[in-house]
């Protein structure tokens, strides 16, 4: 998802097309005539999640994987960060306070977005006042994350494209504030000590 892809580590924005992994394998796959196709490398797990959902595989879709077939721990790190994005509850662990401790922000942007939709609900007051660095961060526009992000079209094999943009738009809007995304970081002043 965009959180792997154009963010590195959820944290700073990159220019996915120039990374190590783009630059060393999109080629080599081309040559074999098996080009990369990743339809939501520009989509956030947000937008994952409504993909998912619409085509009617919500039922489907599960993180943890913890926990049997169907249900979700709700303790782990994945299941706070999911599950806070579309409105479940969790119950706060160890692991999760351990992720919610690290500096800078473990998957900042979605976290900020899961903390931020809390925060909406009145449930996120115990997290910002355990986490004072997150409260720092809380204010952040993270809303970039509800839309595609339309030059990660570019990177699409070309017979996809046409097709990706259609089931995409099908989906969600493009992406608003691009600007705000291309120059998204988590302060280096945030790190662990």
């Amino acid at each position: 998802p965009l959180e792997n892809s154009y963010l590195f580590h959820g944290q700073k924005y990159r220019d996915f097309a120039t990374t190590h992994f783009w630059e060393k394998h999109s080629e080599l796959f081309d040559s074999i005539g098996l080009p990369i196709y990743q339809p939501v490398m520009g989509c956030s797990e947000l937008v994952n999640r409504r993909i998912v959902d619409k085509y009617g595989y919500g039922g489907f879709a599960q993180s943890c994987l913890r926990a049997s077939a169907g249900t979700t721990c709700g303790k782990c790190w994945k299941c706070f960060r999911k599950n806070t994005l579309i409105g479940k509850p969790y119950q706060m662990s160890k692991e999760i306070s351990t992720f919610l401790s690290k500096k800078p922000l473990k998957m900042a942007a979605s976290t900020i977005y899961s903390i931020q939709k809390l925060r909406d609900k009145g449930s996120a007051e115990a997290i910002l006042s355990e986490y004072e660095h997150i409260r720092d961060l809380i204010d952040i526009d993270v809303r970039f994350l509800e839309g595609y992000y339309p030059p990660s079209l570019d990177l699409i094999p070309e017979k996809y494209r046409d097709l990706t943009e259609f089931l995409l738009t099908n989906c969600v809007e493009k992406m608003s504030g691009i600007d705000k995304f291309e120059n998204f970081e988590i302060e280096s002043s945030t790190s662990n000590n």
